[in-house]
Formats: C-alpha cells, structure tokens, sequence
C-alpha cells in the first residue's frame, strides 16, 4: 500500500530559512510525521532539528522526560505519530473539575522536573543570545542548561510513559535562563486556555515562581524571539513581514460579515447547552442544547439521565452577563451552584469575558432541573460591547486590587496588635512578678526580730 498524506500544515509567515511543511501521512495502519524544508536555505533547520533530538535524548536520560523520535530520510524529517493526550488538555480538565488544588500541583510538578533535567550550569550572557532574545538586563543570577527547549509547551507534551516532547524546533545550545522557559510554559497554557481570568486571578505565574518584574523581562526576550529572529531573512537581509501584519497598510479597510452576522443573531437568540457528568469527564455526547431569546427571562427545563452526579450549564457561546441565575429540583427547592469560571459581580451576577462560559453544580439523586436567568451577550463585533467589557474587566481589578490593599493592611494592624498585646503581657507579667516579689520581702521581713521589736515599740509608744 503506497503512502498517503493525510494531512499538511504550511508554516511559511516567518523568515525563509526556518519555513517547514509538516505532514501527517498514511500508510495502511502506521501515521508518522514528516517535516520538510519549504526552501534550500531551510535544510540546515531540518538538520538541526535532527541533531538537537539526540542531545535532548541525552539530557533527558534519567528524567521523567523524553523526546519524539525522528529519523533523517532524504531532506525530510520523520517523527513517530503519537495519539496520546496532552499535558495541556489533562490540565484543563483538571480546571474544568474544580480540581485546582490538583492542577498546581501537576503543573508545579511539570515545571519542578523540566528545571531538574539534565545538569544546570550559571547563566552567562552571549553573543548568540543577544542575536535571538535581544540584549536584556536581568534582575537576578539564573541557571541554564546544555540544551535548551523552550517550547517544552503543556501542548506540546503527551502523557505517554514519560512526558514526551514534541515540536522542539526551537532549542538551542547556547546559555539561556530556565526561567525564560517556565514562563513560556505558563504564558501559552494560561493565554490558550478557556479559564484564562481564572488562572490570572490565581497568580499562576508568582506561583510557579516567575515575579512580575521577570514577567515583563521575558516578554521583551519574547518579542525578539518572535518579531526579529524568526523574522529576518538571510537570503534577503531584510525582515519578513506576514500576511497578517500587513492588512492594514495594503487595504483600503474591509468589513467582516460573519462579526455582523453574529451580532445580529445573537442579540435575538442564542442556545444553552447542558453536559451530564456521570463517571467520566463532560463530552459532547452526553449533553442537550435547548435556544432561548436573549431579550427575556430565559425558562427551562432539562430531564437529568440516570446516574448523573454533577451537570455543567454553559449559557452562550460569547462573553456575557448572566443575572438572577436560579436552579431549582424536582420539588422546587433552590440548588447551589459549585462553581463557575466568570468573575461575581454581586451576589445576582456574574461577568464572562471569554467565550466558554461555564456554571457547575452537583447533582445527587435528581431526576430534573429548572432555571431561570437573563442574560447580555457581547459579541465582539460592536464597539460598545469591547468598551463594556473592558470597564468591567477594569473595574474588577481595581476592586481585586483594593481588597488585596485592604487585606494587607488588615494582616499588618493584625501583626502590630498582636506585638502590643504580647508586648503588654510582658510588662504585665513583669509587674506582677515586681508585686509578687514585694510581698515576699515584706512577709519576710515580718518574721525577723527586728520588726517584731519594731511592733513592740509602736505598741509601748501608743499607750
């Protein structure tokens, strides 16, 4: 059976020499991947492709870690087909399930083991690194590796035996901070991911141990990386410019219907789809769509299937505000909600500025479920709507600012009391002791002859 291309992704918007065509063929039953030079200048890419996966393989020897294998055939590259899930999607599952806690801790995990692969060795600034990341000033001492990977993604690794990488193109051999990396690793988990407010609000970065101050270091190394090296043309000398960084200045100006049309659309109507959980995770399968009118109380009814322990109610498919969200049993009494991955307005609302809005609440031994809410929808086709949600968006940071503010200044009045309390119970503990030690000289001093003269003095002297 001869093979077969399945698939094709054309990566052509960046400089001529690092333009690849990836490939997914076919060949009765076996997949592979194949990667091939767009242009002769791109071949020694390739080559380099080919040679970084044995210094990795090396590196990784002992870790948790290991690459996708690949072989040289010709111009191309071959990689095995994997079709295990990602780091990614198993994340956002754990998100998906309220499993925070969980999901630090894998994440934490992931980062912890990528900076503990292979030996480190102190970070020193260098010709090529300036060349590919830009001439930055860093605020601390770093550590690197031999071989850096910094697109070890959450997406580009699958939870086979090991964590195994994919996609490591983008390696290099020169010093580059660990750090930079597990920013990365946080950065295109968090801005792909439909719980990105939600993560932000954790403080996701701080956590997996990148400051703020960093945070804006490695975005500027980022840029760089992304808007100069992988841009400039060494064929030409000059800086490639995609296609769609250019519509503006080629265009007289375009207006795009489908925005339009869904404007209209869902400013009329719009559908709520409910998934039942019942062992597994939530899936298309076991889920219903019921449209409603978005200029009205929206009503509904939804019979739960056998077995089902906790549903998920996403309300739209646009950002939105839902108010007066009510769920109620069979016997009318009014469920609690579990969680949802929107910001609280107030006790009544709740504010979704992403796309996937998603409500969760679990179920025991109920056969049917009504709700009731209203709802605003934006559609990111209208001006007002991008102004409205980016005052909401400000004034909900400024308010999580303001009670972080206040939270600190409580700790502080908390820790100074505490210090005059305890600095008050000293010198309380002191006079007492003073006291004390008082009344044992002068019951002491009673016993001695002296002040028993003394009395017999004051009683001769009084007659």
């Amino acid at each position: 059976m001869s093979e077969r291309i399945i698939f094709s992704k054309y990566s052509n918007e960046r400089a001529s020499q690092f333009s690849v065509r990836t490939d997914i063929v076919k060949d009765g039953n076996l997949r592979e991947v194949v990667k091939t030079a767009l242009f002769p200048q791109g071949r020694q890419h390739i080559k380099h492709i080919y040679d970084i996966s044995k210094k990795l393989e090396k590196q990784y020897e002992g870790s948790k870690f290991s690459v996708n294998r690949c072989r040289l055939e010709g111009e191309s590259l071959r990689f095995e087909y994997l079709e295990d899930e990602t780091l990614e999607n198993y994340l956002n599952l754990l998100i998906r399930q309220n499993r925070f806690t969980d999901f630090e801790q894998l994440l934490s995990q992931y980062v912890d083991e990528f900076k503990q692969s292979g030996e480190n060795f102190p970070f020193e600034m260098t010709p090529e690194f300036k060349k590919v990341f830009g001439n930055v000033e860093f605020i601390r001492h770093y550590q690197t590796k031999a071989v850096t990977n910094i697109d070890a993604m959450t997406s580009n690794t699958f939870l086979a035996e090991c964590w195994e990488m994919i996609d490591y193109e983008w390696s290099f051999v020169f010093p580059i901070p660990i750090e930079f990396v597990v920013y990365r690793i946080v950065h295109y988990f968090t801005h792909t991911s439909p719980f990105t407010q939600e993560l932000l609000s954790r403080d996701i970065y701080q956590k997996m141990g990148i400051s703020v101050a960093e945070m804006e270091i490695f975005n500027q190394m980022e840029e760089h990386f992304q808007q100069i090296y992988l841009m400039k043309d060494i064929v030409t000398n000059r800086l490639f410019v995609p296609i769609r960084e250019m519509h503006q200045s080629i265009s007289p100006g375009s207006i795009e219907i489908r925005p339009l049309f869904d404007a209209a659309a869902a400013a009329h109507q719009a559908r709520l789809q409910m998934f039942y959980r019942m062992n597994d995770d939530y899936s298309e399968e076991n889920s219903s769509f019921k449209a409603y009118k978005t200029d009205q109380m929206v009503k509904m009814i939804f019979d739960l299937p056998d077995g089902t322990n906790q549903i998920r109610i996403d309300p739209a498919e646009h950002p939105c505000l839902v108010e007066d969200l009510k769920i109620l049993d069979d016997d009318g009494n009014l469920l609690q909600l579990s969680s949802h991955n929107g910001e609280s307005i107030d006790a009544n609302k709740v504010l979704f500025l992403h796309g996937d809005p998603q409500f969760y609440l679990d179920i025991t031994n109920i056969k049917k479920v009504s709700i009731t809410f209203k709802i605003s929808i934006f559609v990111p086709s209208t001006a007002a709507n991008y102004r409205y949600v980016d005052s909401a968006l400000t004034l909900i940071n400024q308010e999580k600012t303001s009670v972080k503010l206040l939270r600190k200044e409580k700790e502080a009045l908390m820790e100074k009391m505490s210090q005059v309390i305890l600095r008050k119970t000293q010198e309380q503990q002191e006079l007492q002791e003073t006291v004390n030690h008082l009344d044992t000289v002068i019951s002491n001093m009673r016993s001695t002859k002296v002040w028993k003269a003394y009395q017999k003095y004051l009683k001769l002297r009084n007659k």
